[in-house]
């Protein structure tokens, strides 16, 4: 099939009416075949990204059999390049999470296939295949990737898409009065000459009547005109960083509306009552941290939620953590706020989390104690956090601020076969660490303000009933340990000849005061980072010293330690920092290797 013909018109001049066809059909042409070749390569990388896919044993079958359809009928790769062709709105170098894309292209109508983000998904590997993006960083506030925009694709959107993009100058203030009304897709990029703005004018929605997407983050806007209520057409509106103080109850009249940001608007108190009525709606991000007091009752009517990043419980009907039963879309990130309000065990069950496979990294977060209002205590909070087990599929656990004597029996599973990293933050009345060592996956673990722990023992490692000494690895993947602001931890015991932290990599060791005893490190053959610090009372390293892989080891604020120097661990490479008289840096790699007696020395001499 070649391009499509063009008539030349009814000009009065022949010649005329001959040269502009021919013009206008070798551009059509030129177009035609442009547009085919993409078209090629897209298709090409969709067929990547499907084998990928069928590798994977978390795949959902029917999910693979629809996006094998649509890759062999050509429709697939039709809507990937038209998804391509909306990244000509980005200038080259921009960066921007992958979710948000994904929702922009939803917004912008150009994913059809149930379930969008699952295919959006497979659009944005496919052109991360192509090379057109390109997989650069993690933000470290919400743990998104970060992906940035090689070059401005120049690509062709369909005929049904190509009124879509229009694009303002990001070096001009933006006059929200006076723009133009056939404007679908409106965002103030990071780096605009907006953020200004304070007010939107009453009539902007009425004039902007075809609007899908609208940005309008990090400006100084506190509140939104009554009128967003006529805005039909508008699926995405991300008010971010804003000053937003309270929403429009009216915004239930959006019923196309598919996300809503909100990250970051820390004077937003409250959700609209009525944005349970916003059935359409998919992603509600509040980022992790948000004013809200309580989520609005009936949230839970919103089962068609992809994204819930922050769930504040409440006290009132309707505003419990019992609303999450229904929510079993969830995915990605979710944090659970408050939970000093979870009023029973029963409630707690009502949640469900563990039938929710999509959760991938859990907060379970309760206020601190000196901001607590009519809390009648901490009874049933053990059995209030046993309740709240996660799906197996967790990568990521955090707990923060919990006031239980003792951690949950499922932390320690070893059928979370996926969970990589855990933060144990502000347990103030937990006396024994969970025994973390049974998981086989984990390779991060911090441990901080755990302020009535004061050893470290076997029951770290493994649990007494199931141990085995012959083939028991203790933390047989953790690459990252730290151990920070725990004010009454004395010893840390030693394991003896069982096998433990093959993997480890960095030790920090921090503001632990009480510490005189640690476990031993040279067995740790694959340590190349260590930092002891603010350890007033530790005299000395473990028999057996420092591991030879070690590279870099700092001591600060540690007056009484003392260490023999390793075959390995040379005086040269030992340096003072100028900014601290208590501050020691080992960097083998600071000064050249020179063969010296193996010698005792204290670290006071390098103090004087």
């Amino acid at each position: 099939m070649g391009p499509p013909e063009v008539s030349s018109g009814n000009e009065t001049s022949k010649e005329t009416k001959l040269g502009e066809g021919r013009i206008h059909m070798r551009r059509s042409s030129a177009d035609y075949w442009q547009r085919e070749r993409d078209l090629g390569y897209i298709k090409m990388a969709l067929e990547y990204v499907w084998v990928k896919y069928r590798s994977d044993p978390a795949s959902q079958c029917h999910l693979l059999t629809n996006m094998r359809g649509a890759v062999e009928s050509g429709r697939f790769a039709s809507e990937c390049l038209d998804c391509l062709a909306f990244c000509r709105l980005f200038p080259e170098g921009y960066k921007i999470e992958g979710d948000e894309l994904v929702q922009l292209w939803m917004a912008a109508n150009l994913v059809q296939q149930e379930p969008k983000e699952f295919f959006a998904g497979a659009y944005l590997r496919a052109i991360l295949v192509t090379g057109r993006i390109s997989l650069t960083e993690q933000d470290c506030g919400s743990w998104e990737k970060l992906y940035k925009f090689n070059d401005t694709p120049r690509v062709r959107p369909t005929n049904k898409t190509e009124e879509r993009f229009h694009q303002l100058s990001r070096d001009k203030p933006l006059n929200l009065d006076s723009l133009p009304t056939q404007i679908r897709t409106l965002l103030l990029l990071k780096g605009h000459k907006s953020s200004y703005i304070d007010r939107v004018p009453y009539e902007f929605f009425s004039q902007l009547c075809f609007i899908e997407a609208l940005d309008l983050s990090g400006t100084k806007l506190s509140r939104l005109p009554s009128s967003i209520g006529s805005a039909a057409s508008l699926r995405y509106l991300n008010l971010s960083k804003t000053l937003i103080e309270r929403l429009p109850e009216n915004i239930c009249h959006l019923r196309s509306l598919q996300t809503l940001k909100l990250r970051s608007c820390l004077r937003l108190g409250a959700l609209p009552k009525a944005i349970r009525r916003v059935t359409s709606l998919r992603h509600l991000d509040l980022g992790t941290q948000c004013g809200l007091y309580s989520m609005p009752p009936g949230i839970g009517a919103l089962t068609g939620l992809y994204t819930l990043s922050n769930f504040t419980v409440g006290m009132d009907f309707g505003c419990g953590i019992g609303e999450l039963k229904n929510l079993n879309n969830l995915t990605g990130r979710v944090c659970l706020s408050r939970l000093e309000n979870v009023g029973s065990v029963h409630e707690a069950k009502e949640a469900q989390l563990q039938y929710k496979p999509n959760i991938t990294k859990l907060d379970l977060k309760w206020t601190d104690r000196i901001e607590w209002e009519n809390v009648e205590g901490d009874d049933c909070q053990e059995e209030v956090i046993q309740q709240l087990r996660p799906p197996k599929e967790l990568q990521d656990l955090e707990i923060l601020g919990y006031r239980g004597s003792k951690f949950p029996t499922w932390i320690s599973l070893p059928c979370f076969d996926k969970l990589t990293r855990i933060t144990l933050f502000k347990c103030e009345n937990c006396q024994l660490l969970p025994s973390l060592g049974q998981l086989p996956s984990l390779e991060s673990l911090t441990l901080a303000e755990l302020v009535l722990v004061r050893i470290i023992d076997l029951s770290f490692y493994i649990e007494a009933t199931t141990f085995d000494e012959d083939n028991f690895v203790a933390f047989p993947t953790l690459r990252k340990l730290e151990i920070k602001a725990m004010l009454s931890l004395e010893e840390w015991k030693d394991m003896g000849e069982v096998c433990c932290f093959p993997e480890l990599s960095k030790l920090v060791i921090k503001d632990c005061p009480q510490l005189t005893t640690l476990c031993g490190l040279s067995n740790m053959c694959s340590l190349k980072d260590l930092e002891i610090k603010c350890c007033e009372k530790l005299p000395s390293l473990p028999n057996g010293g420092l591991p030879d892989s070690l590279w870099t080891f700092i001591i600060d604020d540690c007056p009484l330690l003392s260490l023999s120097c390793n075959n390995s661990m040379k005086k040269e490479h030992w340096r003072k920092t100028e900014h601290s008289s208590s501050l020691l840096i080992y960097e083998r790699s600071f000064a050249p290797y020179l063969l010296l007696r193996p010698e005792d020395f204290s670290i006071t001499e390098f103090l004087v």
